[in-house]
């Protein structure tokens, strides 16, 4: 019956080679880009959502509740997808374009857009601005400096739950802020 090296052998050989390196750590494209990766984003601090700035832990800011002993509370959720990454303030860097969903306990759920950008090992949140009440996204993108929306709105006569209207929204950045443009049909 053949043994398995010991740790003390393992150790051994790693010393005689020269030490063990650890693995590298594997190549993060948005990282390396200086642009913000999803963790940075997940765990990001935002404002222009609730009255004060919230911060997000795994994507998720529940506070606390608005009553003592009450159950309704704000609840701020980022949505994984969809997730856009452009150059927005001509520095060279992209940064992110994200969604988030505001719940104050009720049924509304307030979709926000929020573009941050990374200053070193932190992500700092430059604007952010209410979409509307149960917009459903279905894609962004930010092309040109333009940052483009495409979703599902309320038409007039549509239930709360079922939005039909399909819209495309646009925005620049300039001076740090969100500057909206068009809101059309569409095709």
């Amino acid at each position: 019956m053949t043994r398995a090296p010991g740790p003390m052998f393992i150790l051994m050989v790693c010393l005689a080679a020269g030490g063990c390196a650890a693995s590298p750590r594997p190549a993060d494209p948005a990282r390396d880009a200086g642009t913000p990766t999803f963790e940075q984003i997940a765990g990001g601090t935002y404002s222009g959502i609730a009255g004060e700035a919230v911060r997000l832990i795994d994507g998720t800011y529940e506070g606390p509740p608005f009553t003592a002993g009450a159950a309704s509370r704000l609840v701020v959720t980022l949505l994984r997808e969809p997730l856009a990454r452009g150059d927005l303030d001509g520095d060279g860097r992209d940064e992110a374009v994200v969604l988030l969903v505001r719940n104050d306990g009720g049924s509304g759920l307030f979709l926000h857009l929020a573009v941050v950008a990374a200053r070193g090992d932190t992500v700092v949140n430059l604007d952010t601005i209410l979409i509307g009440d149960r917009v459903r996204p279905e894609s962004l993108a930010v092309e040109g400096g333009v940052i483009r929306l495409r979703a599902l709105e309320h038409a007039g006569g549509d239930p709360q739950c079922c939005p039909t209207r399909e819209t495309i929204r646009e925005w620049t950045l300039g001076g740090g802020r969100l500057i909206a443009g068009a809101i059309r049909d569409a095709e």
